[in-house]
């Protein structure tokens, strides 16, 4: 390949809940240190980094050519060291635990029990200062002490914290944090229906999601915040058929914004071995997005990479 240039590696830091420090969400191309042994400031620059940096220059990164997360066709060439300042990070990421209280037919994580990132360890090892953006994932965040207690910790330094959940936990005083302290929202909807959110995002209720929805939406209107609500629906075989359903009503849902993820070990292999219904399907996405009032709001990544549109 000529090209493996990945602008990740020099932006991005991703500490998965065993403390291993990556470039990306992924988990790839390969962990650089752990935070429960070092410094962050110290593992973004070490050898290992470095490396994998060069190999991106050279043309040499093997995780770049089956990745879904970068827009290839924006990722272009770029001069760039293998060494990264530390104040030209950008985005941390930071999957805090496994554990959740709902259980989705695609989530192959523990629902309880699984390592958790130690909020003391994150405080003293790694430096927030350079970071514009400060993600969070579980499993459940709300379900997870310690993000709890992280998200106020990085707030009272002067940091918004945003997250991904499934939208089940929010109450009246995470409602108006999230919209004071959050630059965006991501919320899990499965589907574009009652009946096929809760089949499959098990133990989730389709009008309880909603209404925390609408009142996160309420405080962010109280205090005139730029809050972005973010909708998102990972495609698996028993949902597939709603995602042109889900582009048409998002904003009926109260999303500004929609993206989709797929579960890699069913969907690719579905729509290759029923290939009538994915025409069809193909013309009924593109006919949503063409009468979309802001199609920029959809974010067609991951229906590119699996040849819907």
């Amino acid at each position: 390949m000529k090209n493996t240039f990945c602008i990740k590696l020099w932006t991005e830091v991703y500490i998965h809940n065993d403390g291993h420090v990556f470039s990306c969400c992924n988990v790839k191309p390969v962990a650089y240190g752990n935070i429960y042994r070092n410094n962050l400031r110290d593992i973004v620059n070490n050898e290992i980094a470095q490396s994998q940096r060069q190999a991106s220059i050279e043309g040499r990164l093997h995780c770049y050519r089956r990745c879904n997360l970068l827009n290839k066709e924006d990722s272009k060439p770029q001069k760039k060291h293998p060494f990264v300042g530390y104040s030209d990070l950008k985005t941390l990421k930071m999957l805090f635990a496994e554990d959740c209280n709902i259980r989705c037919v695609m989530c192959r994580q523990k629902r309880k029990g699984s390592p958790t990132l130690d909020c003391k360890t994150l405080i003293d090892n790694v430096d927030i200062s350079p970071f514009n953006s400060i993600g969070i994932e579980g499993g459940e965040p709300l379900f997870i002490d310690e993000v709890r207690r992280y998200f106020d910790h990085a707030v009272a330094q002067g940091k918004k914290v945003s997250f991904k959940t499934n939208g089940t936990l929010i109450d009246e005083q995470w409602a108006e944090k999230i919209a004071l302290h959050s630059e965006y929202l991501y919320i899990s909807l499965n589907g574009a229906t009652k009946k096929t959110h809760e089949t499959v995002n098990r133990g989730s209720r389709w009008e309880t999601v909603l209404r925390n929805i609408a009142l996160v939406r309420a405080y962010r209107k109280k205090h005139n915040t730029p809050l972005s609500l973010l909708g998102h629906m990972t495609i698996v075989t028993k949902n597939v058929k709603e995602i042109p359903l889900f582009i048409r009503d998002f904003k009926l849902f109260g999303f500004d914004n929609i993206d989709f993820g797929y579960d890699k070990y069913t969907v690719p292999g579905y729509l290759m071995f029923h290939p009538f219904f994915k025409m069809i399907l193909k013309s009924k996405i593109r006919k949503e997005i063409q009468e979309c009032t802001n199609p920029g709001a959809i974010d067609n990544l991951r229906l590119n990479s699996l040849g819907l549109l």
